[in-house]
């Protein structure tokens, strides 16, 4: 009976030329509306549709928003990283140059001391080399000299009993014995007590013989060899012919 009366309402509301569904379906809208507890669940059910679809427009700007976010951050967080990692790599190049220059440095100050060694040993050596030989060069300046000095007193010494020598000799001659011919020379010596000294010297046996007489017994010979009567003086025994016979 209800859908006859919507039927019979549809038919005189609207022309034929509509489809009959549709026009069912706008008359029970726009008579149904109308009722006041139908009103106020359509606007009821408006305001929760509208609801869900703001609350699904402001989760959509949310996530929107969100993800837009998301993606600054993480670009930003890339070009952080990106930096950190570039300003890593610079500073590991600086600390790897400051390494390799302390190296360089440790190794060419080692160079330097190691050359300082040798420069020092180089000059220790020349300095000993030369103290060295300075002092062996004085020491046989030194020695040369007292060579030179003992030389000097030798000859001189030499020199003096050769004067010594000579000015005591009193007679030289060559006499000839049998066959044998000697050099006979008498010296006089003068210290503590006055002797005379007899050398005679054979060439052919190249030996010489040495007689020393004191004072009295050359008196007593040449007053023997001279048959003096009385006792002779020193003048007396050094004249040529006393010393001849002596």
């Amino acid at each position: 009976m209800l859908v006859f009366i919507f039927a019979t309402e549809v038919e005189h509301q609207n022309p034929s030329s509509m489809l009959f569904q549709n026009a069912l379906i706008k008359t029970v809208w726009s008579s149904i509306v109308t009722l006041t507890d139908v009103n106020a669940m359509m606007w009821k059910e408006a305001k929760a549709m509208a609801l869900r679809h703001e609350s699904v427009r402001v989760c959509a700007e949310t996530r929107i928003a969100a993800f837009v976010r998301k993606e600054i951050q993480e670009s930003k967080s890339k070009e952080m990283k990106s930096a950190a990692l570039i300003i890593q790599k610079q500073m590991r190049q600086v600390f790897a140059r400051r390494f390799v220059a302390s190296l360089l440095k440790k190794m060419k100050e080692d160079e330097m001391f190691q050359l300082r060694i040798k420069c020092a040993t180089s000059l220790q050596t020349s300095w000993r080399r030369f103290f060295w030989r300075n002092r062996f060069l004085n020491h046989k300046k030194r020695k040369i000299e007292c060579e030179r000095q003992n030389n000097t007193k030798k000859r001189e010494h030499l020199r003096q009993k050769r004067r010594l020598s000579l000015a005591s000799l009193l007679y030289r001659d060559v006499i000839r014995i049998d066959t044998t011919i000697a050099t006979v020379s008498i010296h006089l010596y003068e210290d503590v007590q006055t002797t005379m000294l007899l050398k005679v010297y054979v060439p052919s046996t190249r030996e010489t013989f040495s007689f020393r007489l004191n004072e009295n017994e050359v008196r007593e010979c040449l007053e023997r060899a001279l048959c003096s009567e009385g006792r002779l003086s020193w003048d007396e025994m050094l004249k040529r012919d006393a010393l001849n016979e002596l």
